[in-house]
């Protein structure tokens, strides 16, 4: 733990080369491909680091205030904050792996493949939703459709030896025409079901597909916010 004595010191330190104060984001995208947290001076500096750190267009990312972040925290650049500056903001973590999660103030924040960012609703999934799961440590993923993605994520895990990651989940009126598409794009890669085996140029040929879709979701979502 940093004493008085040395945190003072480094905040005058910061004063010295005039580095700005700082906020903390909870920034996320459409897909929720790559969902955390990043410490700017903006909202909308936030939404730009994010979205060009992880190779997104500018306007496909979202920011979200979270709580002012301490000058001894801040740094000169935007940036993804350290652990050391989370758990320093009343963060704890609840899994330090991949993907990263953890609580403030009885929130939830996942990292990255999840679909949900903050975890206690389920409500905005239970409408149309194609979906894309990937079966941990394996080349096995998993095209599908619901109305339901909570009951439908329980009923596959409670059978599914491995740890499923949900690579995309996509939410509109033509989901079910678009599985269907896609499950006919891909019958040679089909082995059981709604299940698929991709090679790596299988896996590139699939993302170019649900980059379509994604496109379409993203102006459907703006027409009707």
């Amino acid at each position: 733990m940093v004493s008085f004595s040395e945190s003072f010191g480094l905040f005058k330190y910061k004063m010295a080369k005039r580095i700005k104060p700082q906020q903390l984001y909870w920034c996320t995208t459409y897909g929720h491909e790559e969902d955390w947290f990043i410490q700017a001076t903006s909202q909308k500096e936030a939404q730009e680091v994010h979205a060009c750190g992880e190779g997104f267009n500018l306007d496909y990312a979202k920011a979200k205030y979270i709580c002012d972040i301490p000058l001894e925290f801040c740094e000169k650049e935007s940036c993804w904050p350290m652990n050391e500056t989370l758990i320093a903001l009343g963060f704890e973590y609840l899994q330090e792996g991949s993907p990263r999660r953890v609580r403030k103030n009885g929130v939830v924040y996942t990292e990255g493949t999840y679909f949900t960012a903050v975890l206690p609703t389920w409500d905005q999934f239970k409408q149309p939703t194609l979906y894309l799961l990937h079966a941990r440590t394996t080349t096995k993923f998993k095209i599908g459709y619901t109305t339901n993605l909570e009951n439908r994520i329980k009923q596959l895990s409670s059978t599914n030896p491995f740890y499923l990651d949900i690579m995309e989940h996509l939410n509109h009126p033509d989901a079910k025409k678009w599985e269907y598409a896609l499950k006919k794009i891909f019958i040679d890669y089909r082995t059981n079901n709604e299940w698929f085996d991709f090679d790596d140029e299988g896996q590139i040929k699939l993302r170019k597909e649900f980059d379509k879709y994604r496109k379409i979701c993203v102006d459907y979502s703006k027409e009707n916010d």
